[in-house]
């Protein structure tokens, strides 16, 4: 409960800003991954004349969420007697410079050093279409060549490399086209001069297919660079009256160009060109980085696609130098530890005692005890919007004086508008994995289902309003639990000698962290080293609807803003705060990513920060 305040008087009798006693606020935060940590750590280090913010902080797990589900590995080789061990982070988590601007600025406010990191990527698509021609060609030149049974690699060859830093670095040759036939030395011993000629032609052939591809690839991305530009600079994609607003990917890629009398119609690549980069290359991708399934990757807002394409053109990707785990230290450091309740499954919210404050009904620590902790000013959801529904349901349900019962139910109903798809990261070191050649090994390595898969596949969505964990750990490897499977498989290849092979025939091992890999391409269960689930949001049009009222798109203008885009602002909507309950995370307005998290946890922060010291002055001024 709040402590009572300390009288306070001037010999004038009215009381100077720097003689008033600061007012005590206490707040609650549900959640500890980075939008509760920054919301916290805000909170902490505010500096008011007039407020004694004491904060609090609720996590289920046995420790802060952020760098829970990393892994430690040996740093050198198995005969590394130092024992060293290096930090993995779990999922990966990168931000590029222009997408993910509040998050850079407060990585470099709490110290924390950044290491670039411009990605190169390997695009292949189960063995149909432009695949199966160069999977025909690997298969040739690899027919004299013996490798280890545990090292045959078991995904297709790739279609497409690309060398990162927004197309700078172009394109790169799978080395199944770059190897030469047997010579004619050969021939005599090894095949007939009818076969040479054969798998020349075989060869010609997938070269011809692969720089057809390369040359739709770069069409594509010219266009869609082009057209992201431009209704990203010109504010249409924050504009919720324009037709663009209002389209998904596949709706404007079906559409005709041309029909929207805008920049499209000057520069119209043909339908196929489109479809192809469409499905070939922009959805695998975004399937990948939002770690969602491709037909959701197609229902997605086309805004928010263009938007990140404008704002990541030729910028580079950082990742925090030592991990997430300095992250969470520093983020962390100014917590009371005292006031960092771990292990604590958050039960239901519910309104005790006087001036409508809160109580959050718990069960703490292995014996399920359960504990009611009372006395809170403000209470900020900083989880899931499945589960911060079901908190705000539950006080709805307990709210017997109906206080703001119409926001509550608003806010209730639009949080349940969001989804929510299962998605797995396994950390392995199962080679098969990999493409055979380790030329073709990049740093992000795709493998697409084959395209009949992402039009009938149906993903495992969750709509729940249960607090289940956001993220699940298993050790060892428990298969995915993903249906139908149209997921982006993505091999983050992180270190290419963990641990050195002693025999003569066998490979270095490698560090690999496979994001949704497909049901018949798991690791083996002998290289699992660890496997987590997580709930990831998904983009869709009816969950940027329910987005207003709790977050507002608005034209630039005087006023509590955070956040802008060329003409427009991001700030809180008129649900947020009206009883007391405050609701944040990478649901929020813009591809779910770490952004979203600090963006409107900032938001919350100072909205709250300003009303209660806008309250404090009001009842300073009343006492004067």
């Amino acid at each position: 409960m709040d402590s009572p305040l300390p009288s306070s008087s001037s010999s004038s009798g009215q009381a100077s800003p720097a003689s008033r006693s600061r007012r005590k606020l206490r707040v609650a935060i549900v959640g500890s991954g980075l939008t509760g940590l920054h919301a916290a750590h805000a909170l902490a280090t505010t500096s008011s004349p007039s407020l004694d913010i004491e904060v609090h902080l609720f996590e289920r797990a046995s420790k802060i969420g952020l760098d829970s589900n990393s892994i430690d590995v040996p740093a050198g080789s198995s005969d590394d007697s130092k024992g060293e061990t290096m930090r993995i982070d779990v999922p990966m988590r990168s931000i590029n410079a222009g997408y993910y601007p509040k998050v850079a600025a407060l990585y470099r406010k709490l110290g924390v050093p950044l290491r670039k990191s411009d990605f190169t990527y390997s695009f292949a698509t189960e063995a149909t279409g432009l695949a199966k021609a160069a999977a025909v060609a690997q298969k040739a030149s690899t027919t004299d060549v013996k490798l280890p049974a545990s090292s045959v690699s078991r995904v297709p060859c790739p279609s497409l490399l690309y060398e990162g830093s927004s197309g700078i670095r172009g394109f790169s040759l799978p080395s199944s086209l770059k190897r030469r036939p047997s010579s004619s030395s050969s021939l005599k011993d090894k095949r007939s001069a009818q076969a040479f000629v054969h798998d020349l032609s075989i060869r010609f052939e997938a070269s011809r297919v692969y720089l057809s591809s390369m040359a739709l690839f770069a069409l594509g991305y010219f266009y869609l660079l082009i057209v992201s530009l431009w209704h990203h600079y010109a504010g249409h994609t924050r504009n919720p009256s324009h037709p663009i607003a209002r389209q998904t990917l596949q709706d404007y890629f079906s559409a005709s160009p041309s029909s929207t009398g805008g920049i499209e119609s000057l520069f119209v690549p043909s339908r196929p060109t489109l479809q192809h980069f469409l499905h070939s290359i922009l959805v695998p991708l975004f399937s990948a980085m939002m770690t969602v399934q491709a037909s959701s990757v197609l229902q997605a807002p086309v805004a928010d696609i263009m938007d990140y394409v404008a704002l990541t053109f030729g910028r580079s990707h950082l990742t925090a130098a030592a991990g997430v785990l300095e992250v969470e230290r520093r983020i962390s450091a100014p917590l009371e530890e005292g006031n960092v309740h771990v292990d604590c499954l958050v039960q239901r919210l519910a309104r005790k005692g006087g001036e409508g404050r809160l109580c959050i009904e718990v069960i703490e620590g292995q014996n399920g005890s359960q504990r009611a902790y009372e006395g809170f000013d403000h209470v900020i959801l900083a989880t899931q919007a499945n589960q911060s529904a079901g908190f705000v349901e539950s006080l709805c349900d307990g709210d017997s004086n109906g206080e703001g019962d119409d926001g509550l139910r608003e806010m209730l109903d639009r949080l349940r508008c969001f989804t929510y798809e299962d998605s797995q990261v396994v950390n392995h070191t199962d080679r098969s994995l990999l493409s055979e050649r380790e030329d073709d090994w990049r740093d992000l390595n795709l493998v697409s289902p084959a395209a009949g898969a992402v039009v009938t596949g149906r993903s495992e969505k969750v709509n729940s309003t249960s607090s289940s964990p956001t993220s699940r750990s298993s050790s060892p490897y428990s298969p995915s639990t993903l249906q139908a499977n149209t997921h982006t498989m993505a091999s983050h290849l992180l270190l290419r000698r963990l641990c050195p092979s002693t025999g003569e025939d066998q490979k270095e091992e490698v560090l690999i962290q496979t994001t949704n890999p497909l049901s018949h391409l798991s690791p083996h269960p002998s290289t699992i080293l660890s496997s987590s689930h997580f709930e990831r949001a998904v983009l869709t049009m009816s969950g940027k609807e329910a987005q207003r009222g709790l977050f507002e798109w608005r034209r630039r203008s005087s006023g509590r803003l955070l956040g802008g885009w060329n003409g427009w602002e991001l700030e809180l909507g008129e649900l947020q705060g009206k009883v007391r309950v405050w609701v944040c995370g990478s649901w929020s307005p813009g591809i779910p990513l770490l952004e979203g998290c600090v963006v409107s946890s900032g938001l919350v922060v100072r909205e709250l920060v300003r009303a209660e010291e806008e309250r404090a002055e009001k009842d300073a001024r009343r006492v004067e």
